[in-house]
Order: structure tokens, then C-alpha cells, then sequence
């Protein structure tokens, strides 16, 4: 959002930005608020957690705003791995609190997944960035891009029946897998922004198959 403005050939998504920013800002703003907020209320105090929260929100900052040099979404290499380890931390690591000893595992199992449906918007951005990022699929092409999005996707899958072998009778389980594989392996650089929402979208249903499988055991 904040380097929406000024782009020279800007996405159907990117007009939308702009035409909302004032919107956006205050959700960001009440999001960042009702966030902490529930950090303070809902998980255990844990030492691990306020540290890794404040390396956490240093790494958001820097990634938008050149606190040296250049943003680090500008870094080679690395945007789609910072954007992988902060919501693997903040969407999982953070809620278990000291809920569960093996939240290592669970939280690297997740990064992977993060990581793989995250490189579809990269292929899709391949249009917009500059080479100098070297996002992945400028690095080992779309192919093997999509080969390895779908490789993490599924390894995620798998760690998840292992650990709650109920879930595999959920409907919204086995369909949210298929339709990641059809998503990721469908879109290009010439994908409009309908595709990546839906790319979203189907956390959904593996959030629903999540919930009934956790009230049927």
C-alpha cells in the first residue's frame, strides 16, 4: 500500500489501492491494534514470543520502508521467504503459546506451506517486478516454480493427515488440495488479481475441514 503509487504499468489490484488508501490505513491500523491486543490477552506470556514478535515487526517495517539502504521486499532472493517466516510465526507459532511442546515442527511445516502458495503470486508478479528482486520463478523458471509450490503445498497436506488422520474424511479437506493443485498449476504472469484471491480464498475450506474435524473427535 505504501509503495502503491507511482508505478508505471500498476495491476487491476494496485488501482484499487490507490483509490482506497484511507480505508486501508485505518484498517491496517485498527488490525495492528485489535492484534496486539489479543497478543496480550489470549496467549500465555512467553519470553520467546514477545522477542520473536518485536524481530517480527522490525522485519515488517524494514521490509516496506528503507531503514538501510532499501526496503528488504527490494533485497534478491529473500521476499517471498520473509513474507513465509512472518505469517508461520504470527499464524502459527504465536497462537499455541505454550500450548504444545513440538510448535518447532508445526511452525516449519507451515512456513513450507506459507512458502508454496505464496510463489503463484510471484509467477503472477513476474510482469510487475524487477529483475534485480530475483524472485524465484525469475530465478529457476515457472515450471519448476509451480513443481515446487505444489511439492510444499503437498508435504504440508501429508503432515497434517499424519497428525489428525480424522480429517481426511473432510470433504473441504481433499477439495481445498485439488483445488490448489489446478490453481497453482493454472496461473502465469497473465493471471489477473481473481485468480490470486482465490488462491487466498481456499484457506477457507481447509480452515472448515480444521474445525470439523476438531469437533467430531
Amino acid at each position: 500500500m505504501i509503495n502503491s503509487s507511482g508505478l508505471n504499468n500498476p495491476s487491476v489490484w494496485l488501482n484499487w489501492v490507490n483509490a482506497n488508501r484511507r480505508g486501508l490505513w485505518i484498517l491496517s491500523i485498527f488490525s495492528l491494534l485489535t492484534g496486539a491486543g489479543g497478543l496480550l490477552i489470549f496467549v500465555p506470556f512467553s519470553l520467546e514470543i514477545w522477542i520473536g514478535t518485536g524481530l517480527i515487526s522490525i522485519i515488517s517495517v524494514w521490509y516496506v520502508f528503507p531503514v538501510v539502504k532499501k526496503p528488504l521486499r527490494d533485497v534478491p532472493y529473500i521476499k517471498t521467504i520473509l513474507i513465509a517466516a512472518v505469517w508461520s510465526f504470527m499464524l502459527i507459532y504465536v497462537p499455541m503459546g505454550g500450548i504444545l511442546e513440538n510448535k518447532l515442527w508445526s511452525s516449519l511445516t507451515g512456513f513450507l506451506f506459507i512458502y508454496g502458495i505464496t510463489v503463484p503470486f510471484d509467477i503472477r508478479d513476474m510482469k510487475y517486478d524487477e529483475v534485480e528482486k530475483r524472485t524465484l520463478p525469475m530465478i529457476i523458471g515457472m515450471t519448476s516454480s509451480k513443481i515446487l509450490s505444489l511439492v510444499l503445498v503437498t508435504a504440508f497436506y501429508l503432515y497434517i493427515a499424519k497428525i489428525n488422520e480424522k480429517i481426511l474424511e473432510s470433504g473441504f479437506f481433499i477439495g481445498s488440495y485439488l483445488i490448489y493443485v489446478g490453481l497453482i498449476f493454472g496461473i502465469t504472469p497473465r493471471s489477473d488479481d481473481r485468480w490470486c484471491v482465490a488462491l487466498d480464498a481456499n484457506l477457507i475450506p481447509l480452515g472448515m475441514a480444521f474445525y470439523l474435524s476438531e469437533i467430531q473427535l
